[in-house]
């Protein structure tokens, strides 16, 4: 009976340390992705984080170990944000309002140089 214990026990370090590694590779806050797109409020802010984790899905990509939510002390108390990988800090950007023109712009820059060939490249 205690090595059936000692299993389970050294099991959950394996997984918590696992998991702690798959956080070093949340380097941006959701926030900042925003900030650099200009969100307008935070409505748009929640909203493309949704998408985003959204998309994730949709494709089979995990959540755990591209969005983590964490709290932030703020000016306003205590706020949430999310520690996010590279790739979920793109999607973010990605999926802000189309009316704004940034996001606009990354949307059309992305598909102008990526989804075309040079030979059949669309001129904006």
């Amino acid at each position: 009976m205690n090595r059936i214990i000692a299993k389970q026990i050294n099991h959950s370090i394996i997984e918590e340390f696992i998991k702690k590694i798959r956080e070093l590779e949340l380097i941006f806050y959701a926030s900042e992705a925003a900030n650099e797109m200009n969100f307008k409020n935070t409505t748009e802010f929640h909203e493309a984080v949704k998408r985003a984790m959204e998309l994730c899905l949709n494709v089979g990509l995990p959540l755990e170990g591209n969005f983590m939510q964490i709290y932030k002390s703020s000016k306003e108390g205590l706020v949430y944000d999310w520690k996010i990988s590279p790739l979920a800090y793109h999607l973010v950007c990605l999926n802000g309002e189309c009316y704004n023109p940034k996001v606009a712009r990354m949307q059309v820059d992305l598909v102008t140089n990526h989804f075309f060939t040079t030979k059949n490249r669309i001129r904006i």
